[in-house]
């Protein structure tokens, strides 16, 4: 089974957790066997909806550290201090622009994934949807899923898609918050970022247009500290390092904290990647 709906994000255990029979024969199922358990508990009403919250707030934390985003930055504020506050907020704004956009947007759902980066998480659809367990089965390729941190000023968006969703969200933001922009991954930002955080790999795009040879696609470079590594190569061996990572535009970095690509995005690894990314861009 795809990962496209919010099940196939959930760990097995949280699955087994969730799912409403006590019956001990449930461990020997496979893996896609109690997926279709939990689906079927959750359309028989067999689990409370507390429950079916939490596995549901769990399995959007994963899909946020897992997958590539969007990032926008807008001038951080403390006026969203309850998740009810910020979800009245986009309700209010998200109906409006729905008239302009000529979509009917469904009901917004929104979790506090953490307190400490304040993080919530907010998800909708043009889908239609009366309820939150018809929410759920929507395919999450036609949900909008947002975290928003507003105490950092910080936004990611997903799915990655360029179409009338991203359009929208990019609306609603500007109408929520102040000073939005969409942080641009490119190869300039990968250059400032590996030159500030530690990276454990380097992705050099080397294509005959801007190299001027023929016969590599990419130079790659992986260690503890990849930059420490490529001032040591210089230094001991006397290797033209400036040249090598000159020789075309950083197309990926990674951390143990964040991935970057250029034109797919960022993965947030753990929310110190976040910051990393806010930390460099404030550097200048």
């Amino acid at each position: 089974m795809g990962r496209t709906i919010f099940v196939n994000y959930l760990s097995r255990k949280d699955i087994l957790s969730a799912i409403a029979t006590t019956d001990k024969k449930i461990i020997k199922l496979s893996d896609e066997e109690i997926i279709d358990q939990l689906i079927y508990d959750i359309h028989q009403m067999k689990i409370s909806d507390s429950k079916i919250r939490k596995a549901w707030s769990k399995s959007m934390e994963a899909l946020f550290f897992n997958e590539f985003q969007r990032i926008f930055s807008f001038t951080p504020t403390k006026k969203f201090d309850t998740s009810t506050k910020l979800k009245n907020e986009l309700q209010k704004q998200g109906t409006e622009l729905a008239q302009e956009f000529e979509v009917k947007l469904s009901p917004i759902y929104i979790s506090k994934i953490s307190s400490s980066p304040l993080h919530y998480l907010c998800a909708m659809s043009f889908e239609p949807a009366s309820d939150f367990k018809k929410f759920l089965f929507i395919p999450l390729e036609k949900q909008i899923i947002l975290s928003i941190f507003p105490e950092i000023g910080a936004a990611t968006y997903w799915p990655m898609e360029k179409d009338a969703k991203l359009k929208f969200i990019v609306k609603e933001l500007k109408a929520v918050f102040e000073n939005v922009e969409e942080v641009k991954v490119n190869a300039l930002l990968l250059r400032k970022y590996a030159t500030k955080e530690t990276i454990n790999k380097l992705g050099i795009s080397t294509p005959q247009e801007i190299a001027g040879f023929a016969g590599l696609d990419v130079i790659e470079f992986r260690g503890p500290n990849v930059m420490l590594g490529l001032s040591g190569l210089k230094r001991r061996h006397d290797a033209n390092v400036d040249v090598i990572t000159r020789v075309g535009p950083f197309t990926e970095i990674d951390s143990e904290t964040l991935s970057l690509i250029c034109s797919k995005g960022a993965q947030i690894k753990k929310y110190e990647g976040l910051l990393s990314i806010f930390n460099v861009l404030k550097s200048g």
